[in-house]
């Protein structure tokens, strides 16, 4: 359920920047990674099980691959189309709670530049998927780097603290890395939301819907 906004009038919406908002769109951002990163380790195994069932066709000669081998590519499979799936509704929640993807679709509401290609979502995912891991990796350096601050802080060791300008200089570059690898990934979404005809349609409406406060014209 999307939470109540105050709209502006019939025909227009007005996001109101809520801590609120923040947190459920991180939660469902951590969501959509983590489903996403899934996926993408299904296609890997799938990928793998399938060209040794190749290499095996090869080497016996025979013309099918073993029954337990393929067994496993269909749980796999069957797997990965569960996954495709949540991870598609995690797309949705992520575009609804997007300022960036409502500030997109505002401002070319009326533009010609929607299109239905799905090739488009499967680059972005695989893009989502590698910002997300240098996102990860930013966050990891930059605790260990403010736990090295706590430790000198905590010690007041004279020597310790004259590192601490240096660690929050790293911090601060860290973050930098982090905001710029976040803009990309709604880059991304953005990508997401133009080039996909039911998502686009999902998110307006549920933009528009009743008490949500989300409104804008369903014109594609």
């Amino acid at each position: 359920m999307v939470p109540h906004r105050m709209t502006t009038g019939a025909g227009s919406f007005s996001p109101s920047k809520s801590g609120e908002d923040d947190e459920l769109r991180a939660i469902w951002v951590s969501d959509y990674d983590n489903v996403n990163a899934l996926v993408m380790r299904m296609d890997s195994d799938i990928t793998k099980l399938t060209e040794e069932g190749h290499q095996f066709v090869h080497r016996s000669n025979n013309i099918t691959i073993p029954e337990q081998l393929k067994l496993q590519i269909n749980n796999l499979r069957a797997q990965r189309e569960a996954a495709v799936k949540k991870r598609f509704e995690s797309v949705v929640r992520v575009l609804i709670f997007s300022e960036a993807v409502r500030s997109f679709a505002q401002q070319n509401e009326h533009s010609n530049i929607w299109s239905n290609v799905p090739e488009v979502l499967k680059a972005s995912h695989k893009k989502c998927a590698e910002l997300a891991t240098e996102i990860r990796e930013y966050e990891r350096q930059a605790q260990q780097l403010r736990e090295g601050i706590d430790e000198a802080v905590s010690s007041g060791n004279p020597a310790q603290m004259q590192n601490v300008a240096h660690l929050g200089a790293l911090i601060a570059d860290l973050e930098r890395k982090t905001r710029a690898s976040n803009g990309e990934r709604d880059k991304q979404f953005i990508f997401m939301f133009q080039f996909s005809d039911t998502l686009r349609s999902m998110v307006r409406d549920e933009w528009a819907a009743p008490g949500r406060g989300y409104r804008l014209p369903s014109s594609q």
